[in-house]
């Protein structure tokens, strides 16, 4: 008996050691584990993704007992908060021959390969077809006519999309904004000057062309450029922010001037049309309908602040905005989110943004140090960071969730940001971005979870189940649910 005795407990203290081995979220072992103050410890991928789900203003849960864990800079993204908690470097290094044993058991072999009675490891994954591919049947995958056109994702990135499936950038060109060519003439027959001072570009739209107006703060000026982000031509004007109403187009606000001015865009030429008088100084842009029509809003630098909304050249509606209790004096850029119905509002004098109904009642309201720039994608808002120097991405609370533009993009202080998510219905947008700099950067920016093969994908891989379930050893304390991505 006494034998047996010592037997039951040396098998229970290795199921418990083996539990602790495991993550309480995803049930695998632990990978790069973060240890909470209350001695529960967690994946990092895992962590993160909680976070985005429970994440109060400055402090989250711990997902097994639920104790309030603090975070010491609320203003970082909410997906680095597990940065900020220490690493389990011991326990990492224990495991990570058990994760590689682990790993290997559950790669996926190429499927054309195993007909042919090979076992080749697979490297590519065809979310059309759901199938796996090695390297070699990959690329003869993308040269039959019914598959050419499929989209074949490498493990590596569908990996990578398991641990953080939310928005994420890609370079796709640079391009310098200063004029530095040799004078040319004009059709009114005078000189186009080059640019005298470095580019500050303060605002930014997109035609539904693909070509891009910027308007040029330092140099006083608008610029043209063609689909291909060549320089086409400009006009001398005071100027803040640019908006394109439709293909041919587009209004400037002058906040020296109290004005906003209407210019058509014809045979590669920026004309003027007419401007619009205003009793305040106005500043930031943004569309009110589809992108395609004439409703537009503006903002205007009065006590209070108010944003007025436009048909055409006709004044609809002014909204009034609610003190609050951060000051806003200075609303530098605008955004509508279409889902929501609200505005979104950001002064970068005072360092804060807020979100207000068409009543002008806030929303929410925060302050975030040297923001510069504002646009949203569906219901993600996105906010340039000088300080950063990201792109961050805010969810419709108002909480910092990621980078979708990291310092690693060799982004300078960013000044400027505008993407066309207005023109575009897929899962994949542009994203123009200025800094400090001459350059210009536009990115590809995408959300993997609107592709419903992929998001088929990643929700399929998340809810696997380990061969080692940890609920055998006792229930749970509390209902938590496992990592997951709800924004």
């Amino acid at each position: 008996m006494n034998s047996r005795s010592h037997l039951g407990v040396g098998v229970l203290k290795v199921l418990v050691e083996e539990k602790n081995n495991h993550c309480y979220l995803c049930g695998r072992y632990l990978e790069l584990p973060k240890d909470l103050p209350c001695n529960h410890t967690f994946c990092r991928a895992c962590l993160q993704q909680f976070c985005l789900s429970n994440a109060l203003e400055d402090r989250f849960p711990c997902p097994e007992c639920n104790i309030t864990i603090k975070i010491p800079d609320p203003n970082i993204p909410i997906i680095e908060w597990a940065d900020t908690i220490p690493t389990n470097h011991e326990t990492e290094k224990r495991l990570q021959a058990a994760r590689q044993i682990e790993s290997e058991r559950k790669r996926k072999y190429c499927t054309l390969c195993r007909v042919k009675w090979k076992k080749i490891h697979a490297s590519k994954y065809c979310k059309a077809c759901q199938e796996y591919f090695c390297d070699e049947c990959g690329n003869q995958h993308w040269l039959l006519r019914k598959s050419k056109q499929h989209r074949v994702w490498l493990l590596e990135d569908l990996e990578e999309l398991e641990k953080d499936p939310l928005l994420r950038s890609y370079l796709d060109l640079i391009f310098n904004t200063k004029l530095i060519q040799k004078k040319k003439l004009i059709k009114d027959g005078e000189e186009e000057n080059n640019d005298s001072e470095n580019c500050l570009i303060s605002g930014a739209t997109f035609l539904p062309g693909g070509e891009l107006v910027l308007a040029d703060k330092n140099n006083q000026k608008l610029k043209y450029f063609d689909k291909h982000h060549r320089f086409v031509s400009s006009i001398s004007i005071q100027c803040h922010d640019v908006l394109a109403c439709n293909r041919n187009f587009i209004i400037v606000s002058s906040p020296l001037l109290n004005k906003l001015s209407i210019f058509g865009i014809h045979a590669n030429n920026i004309d003027f049309l007419t401007d619009l008088e205003l009793d305040a100084s106005c500043y930031g842009l943004c569309h009110t309908d589809n992108g395609h029509g004439n409703k537009f809003a503006v903002t205007l630098s009065s006590r209070p602040v108010r944003v007025v909304l436009f048909s055409g050249t006709k004044q609809t509606k002014s909204i009034e905005l609610s003190a609050g209790e951060i000051t806003m004096l200075c609303p530098s850029y605008i955004a509508y989110i279409k889902t929501e119905m609200t505005y979104v509002l950001l002064d970068d004098t005072h360092a804060c943004v807020k979100c207000f109904n068409n009543d002008g009642s806030i929303v929410w309201e925060k302050k975030i140090s040297n923001c510069k720039g504002l646009d949203v994608f569906d219901n993600h808002i996105l906010i340039g960071r000088s300080d950063r120097k990201t792109v961050d991405m805010v969810n419709v609370n108002g909480k910092i969730l990621k980078s979708v533009v990291t310092d690693e993009d060799d982004v300078s202080n960013v000044n400027c940001i505008c993407t066309d998510h207005f023109q575009h219905t897929g899962n994949t947008i542009r994203l123009f971005v200025g800094d400090n700099t001459n350059l210009a950067r536009v990115f590809l920016l995408e959300d993997p979870l609107k592709d419903n093969d992929l998001r088929v994908f990643i929700n399929r891989q998340n809810t696997a189940s380990s061969d080692f379930d940890v609920s055998d050893l006792g229930k749970r304390t509390n209902t938590q649910t496992r990592a997951c991505t709800i924004l």
